[in-house]
């Protein structure tokens, strides 16, 4: 899908930081009509990812990256802790916070 890639994801990881946790789905759409894609091998997708939130997200957050299974396809369950050093950006800079389902870049004021 145009989802591809590690960008969209980061930017989940640093609004949920922001908020108050939450959790990503990788390889699986919102939509409950959409079948499951899954992740193209798992466990180094996985390594990949964590480091790329290791990298690209300051200061650090908590969040664990984990393979399951469901409908027989791997997905990627990614699991965002609340920040404890909010404000929480993804370089260069960007501080993303959630407004309902969607992940956006946050005012001045926020």
């Amino acid at each position: 899908t145009k989802r591809t890639g590690t960008a969209h994801v980061l930017r989940d990881v640093v609004a949920f930081a922001n908020a108050q946790g939450g959790t990503i789905f990788v390889g699986a759409s919102a939509a409950e009509t959409r079948p499951i894609h899954g992740v193209e091998e798992p466990d180094t997708a996985a390594d990949d990812l964590r480091a790329e939130i290791a990298a690209q997200v300051a200061p650090a957050v908590s969040a664990t990256v984990e393979p399951v299974v469901s409908d027989g396809k791997t997905v990627l369950l990614v699991s965002v802790a609340e920040g404890a050093e909010k404000p929480h950006a993804l370089a260069p800079g960007a501080i993303l916070v959630r407004r309902g389902a969607e992940t956006d870049a946050a005012t001045r004021d926020e």
